[in-house]
Formats: C-alpha cells, structure tokens, sequence
C-alpha cells in the first residue's frame, strides 16, 4: 500500500515484509524526481525550475497530492498537460507552434504553463496576463516573457485585436456568470482573424457533493486562492449547453468543446470569430494518465512493483509499460492486470484492466538505498509519455 509518509511503504504482501517509515519526502529528493520527470520528458536542458514561493498552484498541490508523490512532479506534469492540449487543438485547426506570431496567456499565474509554453515558441511572441502584481513581474523577469496585470472589470482592460492563441486555463471555472460572459466577449474580441481561443471549466458532473443549479450554471464563493475576491473568483460549473448558449450570445462564431480533456477534471472549449474554422473533428488528445502504487520487497531481495496505465483518449490504448531506476536501462513491466478500482473513479469501463506489474529478484548489484524510479507509458497512438516518478528505497539485506 501507499503510506501517509513521503516515500512509497515496502508494504505487506504475503510473505512480503514492510521496510521502510519516513515522515517527508526531503527537499533534495523533491528537486531530484522533478529533475528525472523532465529528462524523462526530454525538458531538462532549458527548462525553467525557478517555483515562486507565493505560487498558489503549487502550494495546493503541496497541500494535496497523494502520499508519496512529489508536488513538483505533479506541477510539472500538469503545466505541460495544457501544452500538449494546445499541440492538439492546433494541429486540429490545421496549424503549428511556429504559425504563431502572438500568443496571450490570459490568468497565466506565476508561470505553471509559461514556463512550459516557452520550450516550444520564442518568448518574445508570448504575453502573459495576471491580476497579481507580483506574479506579473515574476513571469516577466524569469521567463523573458511580456507581461502585463489584468483586471477584475473586463472594461478596464485594453487588448489589441491581434492574437492567433489565447488561452486561459482555469479562469472560467472559477467566474461567476456576468463575469464569465465579459471575459469570453472581450477575449474572443482580441483575437487575429483565423485566430483561436482556448478556456476550460468545471463540468456539471465533477465534485458531485456541491449541489448544482438547474439552470446549468453554478457559482459558489469559495476556492483555493486567499488573494482574490470569492465574489470575483470562486468557483464554476457549467454545462456544454450553457457554454453553448453564451457563446452565441457573446457572437461566438463556432464552439467545441471536449469534456475532462484537462488533468481529467476541467472541460475544454475553442472558440473563434470566424465562421470558416473548421472544429467537428476535433478529439480528445492522446494523454497517458497512471501511476505508480506499489513497491515491495522482501529480506531474501525478491521485489514486485506494481500501478496502473491508461491512455485518455478514446479508442486508444497503453501497449507497454516500462521502468526506468535512476536513468538505467528500461524495464518492460506485464500489463492487463485487473484495476476496477481505476476504472470506477475515473468512470471509464474500458480501464478495468489497466493494471502493470514487474517482479523478480532484485540484482546483487543493486546497493541499499535511495531510487527514483520513472514509469513510461506507451500508446498505441505512438505516444510515449512519462506518467509517474516515484522515489523508493532498497533496504538493507
């Protein structure tokens, strides 16, 4: 089992005995995963690491990752998530990074995404957008980015009408509805022609314990940032009608949208001003999503790690697993195990057997000690993608 402590327990299984008890992962093995889980991405070598200590997307992570994960793995891998959302939203729309001559990111924080977004455009080609002072000047001074502060009041804010991307990752899930339709008509204003915005919400049907309003459109004063207003930002659930229905109210020209597209938890919609953009084939990306949950061994060295994978778009299906301890040579792990608890709570019948495992003897070479270990996924899609970055240890024998 996964403990309450910051590394993976070697847990009971059979015979199998528990060898390990810390209380935190350290500093030092923080900054050593997030390393591996960017060169396991290939992002080590002009990644930006610097985390502002007022990051409240980091710090609610800190606050609510699962036992023996990394708040920094997962601020990583939840950045790059919006990334390569927009690599399939453009490609969908028939266009690549590199036909981007202005691109806003709209409520960019303290650069979860930026930093991301700048390993596959030049930076000067990237505005940021912030209502927090001091984020403004972070994103602008550490990522070489422009960077301007925003407004509660949509009219307050100026922007030129020349934008081929705009984004937004959750903003709009956190609106309430007057401020959800100015922003999404004062955003889709400063768009190029041919040009493209991207938001997020909530759906209707994610935390099922806030009662929804019957109108489709839900606003609750309350969220995880202490900085702003719960009148001005809290949090939103809307439906696709809904969405729908203030798009065209707003002369939205087209609509889509996709649900869960985001960190399986936020829908994702692309709107434009142009009539002529062509979005009806547009489908949810190919995304690995798993994890590591198990590591046990026993004083005889015998060893079995076991997790789950699943690629997130429909149709599509993890191939391998394979493991990677502290940069050696990958390891193929045996999939097909059953996982209904996975398929239960992600509400997707086709994961019940998205369950991986590798055991056997552990080498005589293998030293007691600290590990990371990276779990790779790969898609029948040809994605090949990092999903989880474990720390374990090896006991003494």
């Amino acid at each position: 089992m996964v403990g309450s402590s910051g590394l993976l327990h070697l847990s009971f299984s059979g015979n199998l005995l528990p060898r390990l008890d810390r209380n935190e992962i350290s500093m030092d093995m923080h900054l050593r995963l997030g390393r591996a889980y960017l060169e396991a991405e290939g992002l080590a070598s002009t990644f930006v690491e610097t985390i502002h200590p007022e990051d409240e997307m980091h710090s609610t992570l800190e606050a609510t990752v699962g036992a023996g994960k990394s708040a920094r793995v997962e601020y990583w891998k939840s950045g790059r998530e919006v990334i390569l959302a927009l690599e399939n939203i453009l490609s969908h729309c028939g266009k690549g990074w590199g036909d981007l001559n202005h691109v806003l990111e709209f409520a960019c924080g303290y650069g979860r995404v930026t930093r991301h977004l700048i390993q596959v455009v030049d930076p000067k080609v990237v505005e940021g957008s912030e209502i927090l002072g001091d984020a403004v000047k972070f994103v602008r001074e550490t990522f070489g980015v422009r960077a301007f502060e925003s407004s509660t009041d949509p009219d307050q804010l100026e922007l030129p009408p020349h934008f081929d991307l705009i984004f937004a990752s959750s903003l709009f899930s956190h609106l309430p509805r007057h401020r959800f339709e100015q922003w999404l008509t004062k955003l889709s204003h400063a768009l190029a022609p041919g040009g493209i915005l991207v938001f997020s919400t909530h759906g209707s049907t994610v935390r099922s314990e806030v009662p929804k309003d019957s109108t489709g459109f839900t606003f609750i004063r309350q969220s995880e940032s202490a900085n702003l207003s719960t009148d001005e930002y809290g949090s939103t659930f809307v439906t696709p009608e809904v969405v729908e229905e203030i798009a065209r109210d707003c002369q939205v020209a087209r609509i889509a949208g996709v649900e869960r597209e985001l960190w399986s938890l936020q829908d994702l919609y692309v709107a434009s001003r142009d009539p002529a953009l062509r979005l009806d084939d547009w489908r949810n990306m190919s995304f690995v999503r798993g994890s590591i949950d198990r590591f046990d061994t026993s004083p005889e060295g015998q060893f079995r790690i076991s997790g789950w994978a699943a690629d997130a778009a429909a149709g599509e299906k993890v191939c391998e697993v394979t493991l990677l301890v502290d940069g050696s040579r990958e390891v193929p792990a045996i999939l097909g195990q059953e996982r209904q608890d996975v398929a239960n709570a992600h509400s997707r019948s086709e994961w019940s057997h998205s369950g991986w495992y590798l055991e056997g003897i552990l080498p005589p070479e293998i030293a007691a000690g600290d590990y990371v270990i990276a779990a790779f996924g790969h898609s029948s899609s040809g994605r090949r993608m990092c999903f989880d970055v474990r720390a374990i240890e090896v006991p003494l024998a």
